[in-house]
């Protein structure tokens, strides 16, 4: 077995991840789910301890392996037209590994079946969009599709600063450099910082982690740039708490600061297909968004230091605002989920309603 072999089955898989630990055999995240290289596993699927190093040696510096014997390693792999992260590690003084995919292409907000607000949304001339949600919640990819949304339809100067890159983009009406922390920059305020002088129209910053990339992400948005982000928190009210939380007491002016430039709070949770509609498509998952658009009532209620939004996005359809229960709704009256899927996603299950008959 070697390295390049399984890289192309995961391609080929359209797995998101491959995982590589001793005692396994090698393990594809395919639709969300665990599988392994082959079903049922076989005894010689199992790597033994020195595998994970064998499969990964011929990949790695002299100098990376000395590193490794201190601390996890990340490496960029290329094969072909595909590039892949991988995270090297040690568990109970093995190597293991954690492989991801950078996808090939960007999909565009239509093309990811987003709300048409999403694509609104980014005509937005200034500002802070923030897209939440769990590890593995498609938060990076609903991103992308923006940000590729803009360089197909207008002339920009774009920039991101991630950690790491999580999707290369190719510029078309729009110019894009991409700057990886830890590679060409040292951390997302150096990244940032060079942003700011490097005449920016749009930034993608890949997430908002400490009080200093909140920060700078404000002083952007609040200069006159268009500024994108994640957040990984499951609601849009937890996100709008987070912001705020972030600053020391007193808090009023972070409050003022935010009500002026956040334009809009996306939060994503990916939930399974139906058999039917995963025929129809291919899709395995399908994205569920909860969205909150800044209006001016939205923005009086952070002033008012209000925290629960629910009742201004179910008021606020009409602006392309929705709750996630209505997003989900949404999905199953369309039939591209089960009533089982909905009804264990929903958080008010009395707006389902009873089950379907069977037929």
């Amino acid at each position: 077995m070697e390295l390049s072999t399984l890289l192309t089955e995961m391609v080929q898989r359209q797995a998101s991840d491959l995982h590589l630990v001793a005692g396994m055999p090698p393990i594809f995240r395919v639709h969300g789910e665990l599988v392994p290289h082959t079903t049922p596993v076989k005894p010689t699927d199992l790597l033994e301890a020195g595998a994970v190093e064998d499969l990964l040696s011929p990949y790695l510096s002299d100098l990376q392996k000395a590193q490794l014997v201190e601390r996890d390693l990340r490496v960029t792999l290329r094969q072909d037209q595909s590039v892949f992260h991988c995270q090297v590690f040690r568990e109970r003084g093995r190597l293991a590994a954690a492989i991801r995919v950078v996808p090939s292409r960007v999909w565009s907000v239509d093309e990811l079946g987003l709300p048409p607000v999403l694509e609104r949304l980014t005509h937005t001339l200034r500002g802070l969009i923030l897209v939440t949600g769990p590890a593995g919640s498609g938060k990076s990819t609903t991103v992308a599709g923006m940000i590729e949304h803009i360089n197909r339809t207008r002339k920009e100067r774009i920039i991101t600063v991630e950690d790491p890159i999580q999707y290369e983009f190719s510029s078309k009406l729009s110019l894009i450099t991409q700057r990886q922390v830890g590679e060409d920059v040292e951390s997302y305020e150096q990244g940032l910082l060079s942003a700011m002088t490097s005449d920016l129209d749009v930034a993608l910053i890949g997430e908002l982690r400490d009080l200093e990339t909140v920060r700078l992400a404000l002083v952007l948005a609040e200069t006159g740039h268009l500024v994108f982000s994640t957040l990984s928190v499951e609601t849009v009210s937890e996100a709008v708490q987070r912001l705020i939380e972030v600053f020391p007491e007193p808090r009023a002016t972070i409050r003022r600061l935010l009500a002026r430039t956040l334009q809009a709070v996306i939060a994503q949770k990916l939930i399974p297909a139906s058999a039917e509609y995963k025929a129809q498509t291919s899709q395995g998952r399908l994205a569920a968004n909860e969205i909150l658009i800044m209006t001016q009532r939205v923005r009086q209620m952070v002033l008012e230091e209000q925290t629960d939004f629910t009742l201004a996005m179910e008021a606020g359809r009409g602006d392309g605002m929705q709750t996630m229960d209505a997003a989900i709704l949404d999905h199953y009256r369309a039939g591209r989920i089960s009533y089982d899927v909905a009804a264990l996603s929903l958080e008010d299950r009395t707006r389902l309603g009873p089950p379907p008959p069977v037929s």
